[in-house]
């Protein structure tokens, strides 16, 4: 069977429930290995990644935890953040962290795992296209760009949409 008669794979998009807290913690860290490679980030002493607050995405509003899954395997996550902007219904949406695993990257999962976050959060996108770049992964801005055409823009003047690192896809 060649590339092209390969059954596409089935990606689901979950909303993580509390109960999956920890092993949306578990990928962050496969998540912060993976990001050695482009920023400065070391161990603790316990062998493990700075922690990182994932409550916020089960306390506060407008925030989404999301698990990838292809063919009913774990593949990824992406944590989603809503920012008001103006009205109390103009809502920008970040996708604030994105990562798939080294298994199912090159194969357009990520392409169309992004698609399918960017249809469930339809009006304004934001990413952080100059710290993708910065890493040399620039796949999610450009993705982005693809998906909505002329309509993409990138604020990098505003600070709440500039993160500490890139999306690994």
């Amino acid at each position: 069977m060649n590339q092209s008669e390969k059954p596409q794979p089935n990606i689901e998009i979950i909303p993580a429930s509390l109960e999956q807290k920890a092993t949306l913690a578990n990928l962050f860290e496969l998540y912060s290995y993976d990001f050695c490679e482009f920023v400065d980030l070391e161990i603790g002493p316990d062998g493990r990644f700075r922690d990182v607050d994932l409550d916020i995405y089960w306390t506060e509003p407008a925030r989404y935890p999301l698990l990838v899954y292809v063919d009913t395997r774990l593949a990824g996550f992406a944590l989603i953040d809503g920012l008001p902007r103006g009205s109390p219904d103009a809502m920008v949406w970040d996708v604030a962290e994105f990562f798939i695993l080294r298994g199912y990257r090159r194969a357009g999962i990520g392409t169309e795992v992004a698609h399918q976050v960017w249809r469930r959060f339809p009006g304004a996108l934001a990413s952080s296209r100059d710290c993708f770049e910065r890493a040399g992964v620039s796949l999610l801005a450009s993705r982005n760009r693809e998906f909505c055409g002329t309509k993409h823009r990138c604020d990098a003047r505003d600070a709440r949409w500039q993160r500490q690192a890139p999306v690994l896809v």
